[in-house]
């Protein structure tokens, strides 16, 4: 957020807490593991089983 705290430019939409948590470790998954990540994501969050 570094345009934020220099140039006062702040998204229209914050990261949520949550999305802030996972962010470090989302970025050292591989673009496989990433996908399947998203994929597992996605599913709880549309409540499908």
């Amino acid at each position: 957020m570094i345009a934020a705290d220099w140039y006062g430019a702040y998204p229209e939409q914050q990261t949520s807490p949550a999305a802030q948590r996972l962010e470090a470790p989302l970025s050292q998954l591989s673009a496989k593991d990433l996908d399947l990540v998203e994929g597992i994501v996605r599913r709880l969050a549309d409540g499908s089983s």
